[in-house]
């Protein structure tokens, strides 16, 4: 594992300028998205369904040229938004919101009522919600790279992830929390 590392730092160091140019790009392009929002609920939702997913694409994109060994130009950065990557990127955001929004509406019931008991379960359901999510994230983390990578469908990319990751826990347990 520590020689992967060195690998994705050297390939990273080496070719620095590109990936800073290709993030101030991104963060330039998001701010001005941005000032133009009106509401915070906007600006969620921009951030979430199109700024979110867009630039985990764009970044998936740079690193699969990086270690097929060929320097990403910015154009090869940007042309791994397609469709199939744009579509497999939203399902996992859907797959990872979908315990957040349930759990946030489970425990807004719950403290409703103002007891105790309701209060202590709705704390409980808040965690629970956070460890499902910890769990979705993680086992579909690789999704994009299947889709842009292998050209799968978002639904096989997921499968993919999910087979991946499930089969080889330990090892890619360390990898998920680096780059986070």
């Amino acid at each position: 594992m520590r020689a992967a590392f060195k690998y994705g730092w050297t390939r990273f160091k080496d070719n620095a300028p590109r990936w800073v140019i290709c993030t101030l790009w991104f963060d330039l392009s998001i701010t001005q998205g941005l000032t133009r929002v009106t509401s915070w609920v906007e600006s969620f939702v921009q951030v979430t369904f199109v700024w979110g997913p867009v630039s985990w694409i764009v970044v998936t994109q740079g690193a699969i040229h990086e270690v097929a060994g060929r320097t990403p130009t910015l154009g090869e950065f940007l042309g791994g938004a397609q469709l199939r990557a744009r579509a497999t990127a939203v399902l996992v955001w859907i797959i990872a919101l979908l315990p957040v929004l349930i759990g946030a509406g489970i425990a807004g019931r719950l403290t409703e009522g103002g007891g105790i008991g309701l209060r202590i379960l709705a704390l409980v359901t808040i965690l629970l919600t956070l460890f499902a999510e910890v769990i979705l994230l993680f086992v579909t983390y690789y999704a994009l790279t299947f889709a842009l990578d292998q050209r799968q469908s978002p639904l096989e990319a997921v499968r993919s992830s999910v087979r991946l990751t499930r089969t080889n826990c330990a090892q890619l347990a360390p990898f998920a929390l680096d780059s986070h």
